[in-house]
């Protein structure tokens, strides 16, 4: 009893990553519906990758409509967990208030964690950052401190 234990223990991983790769196939066929089939079984056991992949879906009606709200839900699942796309996304969400209240210090943190994050490649980091200097010049000294201190205090969730 105990090898299967520790057998399915080690399966489970691989099966999460298998979902991810085949409905990362779907898209790369163009069949949006097909890889929800794939992401969404994944993304509720917790996968931040699939999860992100998710909101990416919602975001852009591939497949579905238009859902900022469910995207922003696996946004922030996703970004919760470190995933450096999903705090971009989520940035954004919070900067156009799409999905989300506007909220200009909340979409601060996300894009200075994401222009933080080690996932994110040095030239998408340096975007990042220019994108949080725009913002800033549309936020008070308060928002500004406020996000700082955001950021400061943020834990991952896993």
């Amino acid at each position: 009893m105990r090898r299967i234990i520790v057998a399915l223990a080690f399966m489970l991983p691989l099966s999460a990553n298998a979902g991810v790769l085949e409905g990362r196939e779907a898209i790369s066929r163009g069949d949006y519906v097909e890889a929800m089939k794939h992401f969404k079984p994944v993304a509720e056991q917790g996968d931040a990758e699939a999860q992100e992949l998710l909101g990416v879906i919602y975001r852009y009606g591939r497949g579905v409509k238009i859902d900022h709200i469910e995207a922003g839900k696996w946004f922030l699942m996703a970004a919760n967990q470190g995933n450096s796309e999903a705090q971009l996304y989520l940035g954004l969400m919070y900067q156009n208030g799409e999905g989300v209240q506007r909220d200009l210090a909340t979409a601060h943190m996300w894009l200075t964690l994401s222009a933080q994050n080690p996932q994110t490649t040095n030239r998408d980091s340096l975007y990042r950052q220019r994108d949080v200097r725009n913002l800033e010049r549309r936020m008070s000294e308060q928002q500004i401190a406020k996000a700082k201190e955001m950021v400061q205090s943020w834990k991952p969730s896993n």
